[in-house]
């Protein structure tokens, strides 16, 4: 059922109890209707906020000094100068940011994010009428301030479409816009003089200013956000400490203050927003004082009351979902591919057969031009990098083709004439290895996130790949592009595939693949499967073509004539006309591993995660794979079970569960894993597993295809728009799995369930609920959510400066399991200094204060490149310096179970709950460290000791490998530092 009704209004700690009602779910003002509400459908409750602080809001005075406009969670509200209740006059269909009033006081002017997924300026009635787009295109046009006769905008843009971002005008009754600046420089925060003859600016580091009539600006000082004084002598602007300077004497001091110009009162005094208030002050800095407000904010929040059901206790065969890489043979009869951790091959028609079997990760699995073998990437026996090997079908014979010590050799592709191999580094760059010689070159160094598998032009001189050609200098999204690649030179050029944004979806599944004879290309663009005829030296030689309907990725060829597909939970194999789609069954099952019987743990002391105290002697009986009961210990409790684990004098503990991970290696996944499709995208693009969403049709497909997949988690990356936002929440109901996003608005005004980040990447390049400085003290923008109602996600602190707090992990023993260059910071970890503390410690804080406010906090790491394992016990320790060691351990057991909505089953000792369980030496509640000091892992009933973990890895030659692993990347990081450049970054 839908639950309809509206909350009580949550105040901030600080602030007065007022008496307030709503009629309905629309504000009426102005005679017009503001619709704050979602259409989600399903179980949902709508919730009533009311903001008294904000986090990056801008405010700006009517040209009266009457009215305050202002910004604030991803609305603009009006308000009364002196302060009071505020009205909001923009819906939930808009995303307005820096608005600013026009001088005959008859619109407001603001950046807007458009549907289409990109900035525009649109302007509107005070009292939010008429709302109307002045710019449009696949371009961003942000930060517009009014020319002084109120006859056009200024504003800052990357339309030029030569890498720069320049500042622009557009008239103020519509037309096409005009390039004010040219030349290099990323400009942006553009204000005209009184007079109307100088532009006053920001370009790069520094404040400018440039007179119209001149091509070459003046630099004033460094810092953001000028604005000019009401007599045009000089600038107010925000310093490198973003402290307000006038005239180059510094007016403020320690203040939060938000990156936006201040704003002049017809009465000389001037407006600023800061530490959450609309500040002003007057015309020399003095007398500072705050303009109190009160904003209602009405929210439709999604209510999982029918989670996903998991099949946890399915012990039938089931059809495995999980085929990755799939790849069709030369002769288009066989197929090879990966699935339950091996590389397997298979005769269309035919039951598959197991290439590998074994505990080691192969990936990215390719043929052989005759056919014959397939090669792949594999940690086995290289001290958890990545190398090279090929298995000869018929015979199973296995042959290491390439391995580097300390350097993984990912998506590798031979050359045409099987001399060398091209294959990507973890860290994004491509390199060839020659066989003859066993040595690589760099020939494109990592430039931003990872590119495509590598494909061979015919003349074995060129690659043609993925790759992502960044938009301006001030954001770091691009279009995903073919690009190719000199050998000789390492000099690339990039090819659109279409007009922008269209482009290919992304550079992981949905990535390019070449014909064998390199006269088209396979890829994925909306989605869809898509062929492009190629000229000799791999440009384009004519449009790209739709091959089909359905969803597709992983495209392969067979042949020069027949193509090969994933679609969705489907193999598809299609002749290269568009014709004869036919499916391809792999006949291949599955079995949930649980033991039989029962399993009875002795118990020192336990922690159920649910209890700030532990119990002490117990013993806590498993049947197969759940808890069947918790009692006091007894004599003799040992013969109640086929199996007995004496645990007297350790603690039993739930197991840590990871919230947040980017996995690139077997050591980065845990014993039971949830999933997630790509990160969803608007038209712009960073990560190379971020995929292009950039129309509501293309959420569809994607969404459709995460449900028939059985999706776990979905989530809307940093550009989704709000049409698509909308469709991911959504879906995600429908699945009954939880949904994070980076913008918190307009993430939950959509109906996404939470948000991944405490503060991460933002398309308006500052948060809603983190100010660039620190965090508000009293209003947090997760506190105006309502209690229970609103999911962090948290991904904290720097590895490093973590280690420091404890440089004695890098001897645990487990720490042999980490590929060396994922540890580069970790291994001369010294003690964090007092400014990475102070870090830690407001991050932690601000988790505190999301706790406190009754919204539900999860910890993760975000780690693609640091170890997860390692780096998820370091962020549980710095949480614990403010949380406490409780709340803490609550962030990765039972609050992190809720996140996931698997709490039923999962986060707490419980009977009737997974026996997912860690055996520690020690009192994590009074020892953090000691739920890292694990002697016994239970995963669905099966214990595992410490020394069975570590034996597949303890061979005699293991230890000498990991030295030579280790000594062989940090060489080569001090010879080629750029190359490591890449290792340890976040993927948001």
């Amino acid at each position: 059922m839908k639950h309809r009704h509206l909350l009580p209004t949550r105040r901030t700690a600080l602030a007065l109890a007022v008496t307030a009602f709503l009629v309905s779910a629309c504000q009426m003002h102005g005679g017009g209707r503001v619709d704050q509400l979602n259409d989600l459908r399903g179980p949902t409750q709508d919730l009533r906020v009311e903001l008294r602080e904000g986090t990056n809001m801008a405010a700006f005075p009517s040209p009266d000094g009457k009215r305050i406009v202002f910004s604030n969670q991803g609305a603009l509200w009006v308000m009364p100068a002196a302060g009071g209740a505020a009205t909001r006059i923009t819906d939930w269909h808009l995303e307005p940011t820096a608005p600013v009033w026009s001088p005959d006081g008859k619109r407001i002017a603001f950046q807007n994010y458009a549907p289409e997924a990109n900035y525009h300026i649109w302007t509107i009635d005070p009292d939010g009428r008429r709302p109307e787009e002045l710019t449009t295109g696949p371009n961003d046009d942000r930060e517009p301030a009014w020319t002084p006769d109120g006859s056009a905008l200024v504003f800052s843009s990357d339309r030029s479409n030569d890498g720069q971002y320049k500042i622009w005008s557009v008239p103020a009754d519509g037309g096409p816009p005009t390039r004010l600046t040219a030349g290099p420089g990323a400009e942006s925060n553009p204000v005209v003089s009184p007079d109307g003859r100088t532009l006053a600016y920001v370009d790069g580091p520094n404040v400018v200013t440039k007179p119209f009539d001149s091509r070459t600006p003046t630099i004033v000082a460094p810092g953001t956000a000028p604005a000019w004084v009401p007599d045009g002598s000089g600038l107010v602007y925000q310093n490198a400490d973003r402290q307000l300077v006038l005239r180059g004497a510094q007016l403020t001091s320690g203040e939060d203050i938000f990156p936006f110009p201040v704003r002049f009162l017809p009465d000389g005094r001037f407006l600023y927003t800061a530490d959450g208030h609309i500040r002003v002050r007057d015309a020399a800095g003095g007398a500072q004082g705050d303009i109190p407000f009160r904003a209602e904010l009405l929210l439709r929040r999604p209510v999982f009351s029918h989670p996903k059901d998991r099949q946890f206790d399915n012990f039938g065969q089931r059809r495995v979902a999980g085929i990755s890489a799939p790849v069709l043979s030369p002769d288009g009869r066989s197929i090879a591919f990966v699935a339950l951790n091996d590389v397997w091959v298979m005769r269309i028609g035919d039951a598959p057969r197991r290439l590998t079997d074994d505990q080691d990760r192969d990936i990215s699995p390719q043929w052989t031009a005759d056919g014959k073998a397939v090669y792949f990437s594999t940690e086995r026996g290289n001290a958890g990098q990545l190398a090279v090997d090929q298995v000869d079908v018929a015979t199973g014979a296995r042959t290491r083709l390439a391995a580097i010590p300390g350097r993984s050799m990912a998506l590798p592709k031979l050359s045409p004439d099987g001399r060398s191999i091209a294959y990507i580094t973890l860290s994004g760059q491509l390199e060839i290895w020659n066989r003859a010689t066993s040595t690589f070159r760099v020939v494109a160094p990592a430039v931003g996130s990872q590119v495509s598998t590598p494909q061979w032009l015919a003349d074995g001189r060129h690659i043609l790949l993925v790759d992502n050609e960044r938009i301006n200098n001030r954001f770091r999204e691009g279009y995903n592009k073919l690009r190719v690649i000199d050998l000789a030179t390492g000099q690339g050029s990039f090819h659109a595939v279409a007009p922008a944004p269209r482009q290919i979806s992304e550079r992981d599944e949905g990535a390019a693949v070449l014909s064998p004879d390199g006269t088209r290309v396979a890829f994925i663009m909306d989605s869809l499967l898509h062929l492009m005829p190629l000229n000799p030296d791999g440009s384009p030689a004519g449009p790209a073509r739709l091959l089909g309907s359905e969803p597709a990725d992983l495209p392969s060829w067979g042949g020069n004539d027949m193509l090969m597909v994933k679609s969705a939970n489907r193999i598809r194999v299609i002749d290269a006309d568009g014709s004869h789609a036919r499916d391809v069954d792999v006949k291949l099952q599955w079995r949930q591993a649980a033991p039989e019987g029962s399993t009875l743990i002795r118990a020192g002391a336990l922690w159920d995660g649910l209890a700030p105290t532990l119990r002490y002697d117990v013993d806590i009986l498993v049947q197969k794979n759940r808890i069947a009961w918790i009692r006091p210990h007894t004599a003799g409790s040992a013969s109640q079970a086929e199996r007995f684990i004496d645990a007297s004098g350790l603690t039993v503990m739930p197991g840590l569960i990871e919230t947040h991970i980017h996995p690139l290696t077997l050591y980065q996944g845990g014993p039971r894993l949830f999933v997630s499709p790509p990160l969803w995208e608007g038209n712009r693009l960073f990560y190379h597993f971020a995929r292009s969403l950039r129309t509501p049709a293309v959420a569809d497909v994607e969404i459709a295809k995460a449900k028939a997949m059985d999706a776990d988690f979905l989530k809307a990356y940093v550009r989704a728009p709000i049409p698509v936002m909308s469709r991911i929440a959504q879906g995600a109901l429908d699945l009954g799995v939880p949904s994070g996003t980076h913008p918190i608005e307009p993430g939950a005004a959509t109906g996404i369930a939470g948000t991944t980040h405490l503060s991460a990447t933002q398309r308006m390049g500052y948060s809603w609920s983190k100010s660039a400085v620190k965090a508000i003290t009293y209003q947090d923008a997760y506190d105006t959510y309502g209690k229970g109602s609103f999911r962090l996600i948290d991904t904290l602190f720097s590895a490093a400066a973590l280690a420091g707090l404890d440089p004695g992990i890098v001897t645990d023993p487990r720490f042999i399991l980490v590929p060396p260059n994922f540890v580069a910071g970790l291994q001369n970890a010294t003690p964090p200094t007092p400014a990475q503390l102070g870090t830690i410690i407001n991050d932690a804080t601000q988790q505190a204060k999301v706790v406190a406010a009754g919204g539900l906090v999860a910890n993760g790491t975000d780690s693609p490149l640091v170890v997860p394992g390692i780096q998820l016990h370091l962020n549980l320790r710095a949480a614990g310096l403010v949380l406490g060691n409780y709340t803490a351990l609550q962030t990765v057991t039972i609050n992190a179970a809720k996140m996931a909505l698997v709490d039923r089953d999962l986060g707490s000792v419980e009977p009737g709950k997974l026996a997912d369980l860690i055996v520690v030496r020690g009192n994590p509640l009074s020892d953090l460290r000691a739920a890292a000091n694990v002697e016994v892992v239970m995963k669905n009933g099966r214990a595992y000791t410490l020394a069975e973990i570590l034996a597949p890895f303890s061979t005699p030659a293991a230890p000498a490998a990991r030295r030579d692993a280790v000594a062989a990347y940090q060489a080569r990081c001090r010879s080629h530092p750029a190359e490591c450049a890449e290792d340890g970054q976040h993927a948001d």
